[in-house]
């Protein structure tokens, strides 16, 4: 449980370093490539997205705005970033809990 908040805390942190502060949602470049590639779930890669994401420490939420492929970039980075940190610590395929759920 522990590893899972730290995950959470660090893809947090490293999508408001990433994200610039939107106060209107820019209008989409039509027919731009997608950064990352095409997106998983067949979305529009160029449709931008708003979330509301908690702030670390503050019982406040931020309002993030995205495109579809930067949401699935961002995914994709916490995966790699919790692969990374499970491998490093031997936590791959092992129970967290403590009682071994």
């Amino acid at each position: 449980m522990p590893l899972l908040i730290l995950a959470m805390a660090a893809t947090l942190a490293t999508a408001a370093a990433d994200a610039p502060t939107v106060t209107s949602a820019p209008t989409p470049v039509v027919g731009a490539a997608a950064p990352g590639g095409a997106p998983k779930s067949g979305k529009d890669p160029n449709k931008m997205v708003c979330r509301s994401e908690a702030i670390t420490g503050s019982r406040f939420v931020q309002r993030v705005c995205r495109t579809n492929a930067q949401w699935d970039q961002t995914e994709q980075n916490a995966a790699n970033y919790k692969r990374e940190i499970e491998d490093r610590n031997g936590l791959q395929g092992k129970a967290s809990g403590p009682f071994g759920n």
